[in-house]
């Protein structure tokens, strides 16, 4: 069974991926992750991206810093649907096939997928079941704040570019509601597993 986990900035989409990995024994994919790594070693993708978006995203190394970079694609939507058309077909791609391959080699019972836009790229089709973990949008700019060192003003940006928790909790199979502490939110997970198994 393949299990998408979505969300929006700061909900805790990663931590519920993670969670839910560890209760129910089961690999990983993180999309996030994923796109990191195609940014910082894929030359092709570099220079497509480089082209869009300009010279002043990469760092003293030359390398694109994705600070930058998520600060320009944020605010120019344009910019944001050419950056993902670019990347999304080769993350999408490697994503089915570690999915298949730890199915098919490790014979495990769940994959989880772990990805902000899984709705929007069209991949929630090829999951089995859909999580999707909400949150409110003040505790969405408290935690970005917090832990990734946001403004207020870049929080609402990003926030007001994704696709809204309203619309996407319509396609859920399950709703994390991640509104209290990391005590409740394990067993809330806890429990998921527990109802994800029992509806297998």
């Amino acid at each position: 069974m393949i299990i998408g986990v979505t969300g929006s900035l700061a909900t805790g989409k990663s931590t519920v991926s993670s969670l839910l990995a560890l209760y129910l024994k089961c690999r990983l994919i993180d999309a996030d992750k994923m796109t990191r790594d195609i940014l910082s070693r894929d030359k092709a993708v570099q220079r497509k991206v480089i082209s869009i978006f300009g010279q002043d995203i990469l760092d003293k190394r030359k390398s694109i810093d994705r600070r930058r970079l998520a600060d320009k694609a944020f605010a120019n939507r344009t910019a944001l649907k050419r950056l993902c058309g670019v990347l999304h077909p080769i993350v999408i791609d490697r994503i089915k096939k570690q999915a298949a391959g730890a199915v098919r080699r490790k014979r495990l019972s769940y994959v989880i997928i772990d990805g902000p836009l899984l709705i929007e790229t069209g991949l929630h089709d090829y999951c089995d079941r859909l999580v999707v973990v909400i949150a409110s949008l003040t505790k969405q700019v408290e935690r970005a704040q917090a832990f990734k060192g946001m403004k207020v003003d870049d929080v609402m940006r990003r926030v007001s570019a994704q696709m809204p928790l309203s619309d996407k909790v319509v396609l859920a199979d399950y709703i994390v509601n991640n509104e209290g502490d990391i005590k409740e939110l394990r067993n809330v997970c806890r429990e998921l597993s527990y109802l994800i198994r029992d509806r297998q």
